[in-house]
């Protein structure tokens, strides 16, 4: 731009991706060339972006122009952009035909469309160039004769193939719409990736657009929309996806959208769609806000999901077509649906709203006969699996983020309580559940050396599954005790309904990160299904379950809940004689928290292993302090695994 000026420049004649670095550079240095009175662009579509626009809106006597033509023509065809830079179009077309160029738009079989119809651009006329140096072949496939000669009055002639797209306005004026080598099929639908950036860059947001069709881990060609934004703006992948959606068929709708700060170029300062990164280089959605699973099923949904798609990490709220599922994948979808939940799904209901909310909601309205408190969260790994049993509220979810942190070759499974659904009573005793759990584990690990565990409550129940398994003559490596109290004969309100559903709402809403409490004045002296309601009410206005959990599950959950805080303070636990490793949470929440062993050195014959974990009762076992917790009972599970092998 310094140059422009201290050469007071009137004409430049540059590629539009020159262009617009000048006008970006204009932008931020507030120098406006002030000599400049022509500004010619071509060799890449031009686009005018807001650098560009403000550029032309400071210098008013300054025209812009974009021309076209490809080397075998030279300029072909020239537009002369409005002076009011408010009318100029976000994609300017290419113009009409030179004095003594001649522009023939056609279909494959060179036969002239109407106007507004796409097809390819034949060139013609004096501009035209002989061929191809010493490349005979390549001269005969794009220099073909001339059906419309006798209009040109050149008997003979010939028209250049160009491989670009364009079409005839009512005006007279051609627009470029991309190259017929860029046309694609995208599940039997013919597309030209050209369209699709044309309404990408009616975004305020977006500077500049490319599209480029990649094929996905399943051999299916999938649209990758790769965007510049402004640089003030903030924009994110779903924002784009809804704007697009009206303008576009479905199938047209980009299924990811990457965010670039520049182009890669050609030697000739073209984009160079070869060389644009790989989706999963770069942050691919990354403003979208990951809603994450409220229950098992939205849980085993998720997996299901991430397993088809190969995308990580997927919330409850994506769209399954958005993160590049298509038709084909959803049969193959409702398959893995029926094999996991033994549920026949009518292919309808993954389009009429393709999200994993949605489609749990169908699950749980139909529930399968076969019941078992085994959850697979990883079911790969060489290592020795770890079974660990579920906390107060009798869900497993709580355990997401320790299975992400532990070692990857460690199969983890958990034990979710009966009671949640319809299909089975919940538990009254700790010795029961122990029993249940205990069958369940051995279905899959018939034989010791065991790795248990449990958080809060459950580090109740694997104490005693442990008891019953050594009874039994069976190996346990290993008893992790997280943050888990032994029970007391203090129970003052064990039988107090009220008292019992707010703790169960706290607790709650504790797990998912909420403080959330419903006063005891609000559920005393309600019958119980008033007492239910007004629990409903405050789980829906803090959106910690799903919407469609309605009076009679939050009174199962509620149940499974009061049943398991009753059963904990009515255990007697026996002296135990194995190996116990208790992870302690550095900030207990009540006074309580004094006594170092959390209660259990009297029931524990042998040493403790003793170890404190950063957080509270409830983030030890989410980020970050979770990937403490993981590396300290990974380290006791080596321990505990070498000792076991040493024995053999």
């Amino acid at each position: 731009t310094q140059f422009l000026h201290d050469q007071t420049i009137e004409r430049v004649f540059v590629p539009f991706v020159a262009l617009q670095q000048i006008a970006e550079l204009i932008d931020i240095q507030q120098h406006v060339p002030v000599h400049l009175r022509e500004v010619i662009t071509a060799g890449e579509q031009l686009q005018t972006t807001p650098s560009l626009t403000s550029w032309f809106r400071h210098t008013p006597g300054t025209s812009l122009h974009n021309h076209y033509g490809p080397s075998e023509t030279h300029v072909a065809t020239a537009f002369a952009l409005p002076a009011d830079v408010n009318k100029w179009p976000a994609l300017p077309p290419i113009g009409r035909p030179i004095t003594n160029a001649f522009a023939y738009v056609c279909t494959t079989q060179m036969h002239p469309v109407p106007i507004g119809v796409p097809g390819e651009l034949y060139l013609g006329g004096d501009t035209l160039a002989r061929g191809y140096l010493h490349r005979p072949e390549l001269t005969a496939e794009r220099f073909v004769p001339n059906p419309f000669a006798l209009s040109e009055c050149k008997p003979g002639s010939r028209l250049y193939k160009t491989g670009d797209l364009v079409r005839y306005r009512p005006d007279g004026v051609l627009e470029f719409l991309g190259r017929a080598d860029h046309q694609v099929k995208i599940r039997g639908y013919r597309v030209e990736p050209g369209e699709i950036e044309v309404v990408l860059v009616q975004h305020p947001a977006i500077q500049e657009a490319v599209v480029v069709v990649r094929g996905d881990t399943h051999g299916i060609s999938q649209l990758i929309a790769y965007v510049i934004c402004a640089e003030t703006s903030d924009v994110s992948a779903s924002n784009l996806r809804s704007f697009v959606q009206p303008k576009l068929p479905s199938y047209m709708v980009p299924a990811t959208f990457v965010f670039c700060e520049t182009w890669p170029l050609t030697p000739s300062g073209k984009v160079d769609r070869r060389a644009l990164p790989l989706p999963e280089s770069m942050e691919v959605n990354e403003h979208n806000t990951l809603v994450k699973p409220r229950d098992t099923i939205e849980w085993q949904l998720i997996h299901i999901w991430e397993t088809l798609l190969h995308r990580q990490p997927i919330g409850i709220t994506d769209d399954f077509f958005a993160l590049g599922g298509h038709s084909l994948l959803v049969a193959r979808l409702m398959a893995q649906i029926q094999q996991e939940f033994g549920q026949s799904l009518p292919l309808s209901i993954i389009f009429q709203e393709a999200t994993i909310e949605h489609v749990a909601r169908i699950v749980r309205q139909k529930h399968g006969q076969h019941w078992t408190p085994i959850v697979d969260m990883r079911l790969t790994g060489n290592k020795s699996p770890f079974f660990c049993v579920h906390p107060g509220s009798g869900q497993v979810l709580c355990y997401l983020d320790l299975v992400q942190a532990l070692d990857a070759n460690r199969p983890f499974y958990a034990l979710q309580a009966a009671g949640l659904d319809s299909r089975r009573e919940p538990f009254v005793r700790v010795e029961d559940m122990a029993a249940c759990y205990i069958d369940a584990l051995q279905a899959i690990q018939p034989e010791g050396p065991y790795l248990l565990g449990g958080w809060s409550f459950g580090g109740v129940v694997a104490f005693e599954m442990a008891q019953q398994l050594q009874s039994c003559g069976q190996e346990v490596a290993l008893l992790a005790l997280i943050d888990s109290w032994s029970p007391t004969a203090e129970a003052s309100n064990l039988f107090d309904n009220a008292a019992l559903l707010t703790w169960f709402v706290r607790d709650l809403g504790k797990i998912f990160g909420h403080d959330l409490t419903v006063p005891y004045e609000d559920v005393c002296n309600k019958a119980h299904d008033q007492q239910l309601q007004v629990v409903l009410e405050y789980i829906h206005a803090a959106h910690i379950l799903p919407n469609d959990v309605d009076l009679q599950q939050i009174g199962r959950y509620a149940t499974v809940f009061i049943n398991n805080i009753r059963a904990a303070y009515t255990y007697v636990p026996q002296q135990y004689m194995g190996n116990v490793v208790l992870l302690r949470a550095d900030e207990q929440l009540s006074d309580e928290g004094t006594d170092t062993w959390l209660g259990w050195r009297p029931y524990l014959a042998n040493e403790i292993v003793l170890s404190t974990i950063s957080g509270n009762h409830y983030t030890m076992v989410k980020p970050p302090h979770v990937h403490l917790l993981a590396k300290q009972l990974e380290l006791c599970f080596e321990q505990a695994e070498s000792v076991s092998m040493r024995e053999i």
